[in-house]
């Protein structure tokens, strides 16, 4: 039972009505003429390990690269969706190591590509979705401006190894010029690639989110 107070209710429904990933109820009830909400107070435990969600991802903000209060093992940092390429796959790339701006640790690793390819991560603050854009055969999941990393000692460039990936690690210290991640920002990144699929164009992966903290 959720509550005794509502007097003849006759619509229940239920909800995520604050947005904070559990389901809430709503009823509304004839009597006494009243639209009532009723707040899921329950600890989250999407993966139903025992352990409150949200507790986990305070001690360890690795698990919530994108900071939507949700494990990423239940709902994925990744958006958008990269086009299929030379491999037979998509190509997917996810955030490593860890959101927290003091650890110096983020890892953009990207798979599922055609093999030894050129290829260049990308990353803006904003998000978009737009298919074949510039005739390749991808989906661009950035919003302007979009900011090209330079890889130190090689320049912005590089190929996808023979097992079709890609990583790169971030320093933050040394990012593009006018960038800085400053802590509770958003940014999102991708991974741009040529393809033969079947004759020459260019293709990306998916787009992946990291709030940092």
């Amino acid at each position: 039972m959720i509550t005794i107070a509502a007097d003849a209710p006759y619509f229940v429904y239920a909800a995520d009505l604050d947005g904070d990933g559990d389901q809430d109820a709503l009823s509304a009830s004839y009597l006494d003429d009243k639209i009532a909400w009723y707040e899921n107070l329950m600890p989250h435990d999407c993966n139903s390990d025992g352990l409150h969600d949200l507790v986990q991802i305070q001690n360890n903000p690795a698990l919530d690269m994108n900071g939507d209060g949700l494990l990423d093992e239940c709902v994925p940092a990744s958006y958008c969706t990269g086009g299929i390429n030379s491999s037979g796959a998509g190509g997917s790339i996810m955030a490593l190591g860890s959101p927290q701006l003091a650890l110096n640790n983020l890892t953009l690793h990207a798979s599922g590509l055609p093999t030894q390819q050129w290829s260049y991560f990308l990353m803006s603050q904003n998000q978009a979705n737009v298919p074949n854009f510039g005739g390749s055969q991808g989906v661009l999941c950035l919003g302007a401006p979009i900011v090209r990393f330079v890889m130190s000692g090689t320049g912005q460039v590089g190929q996808t190894t023979p097992g079709g990936t890609r990583t790169y690690t971030v320093d933050f210290l040394n990012l593009p010029s006018g960038v800085v991640f400053m802590p509770g920002e958003t940014w999102n990144f991708q991974l741009w690639y040529r393809d033969l699929n079947p004759g020459a164009t260019s293709n990306t992966s998916d787009g992946v989110t990291v709030m940092f903290r």
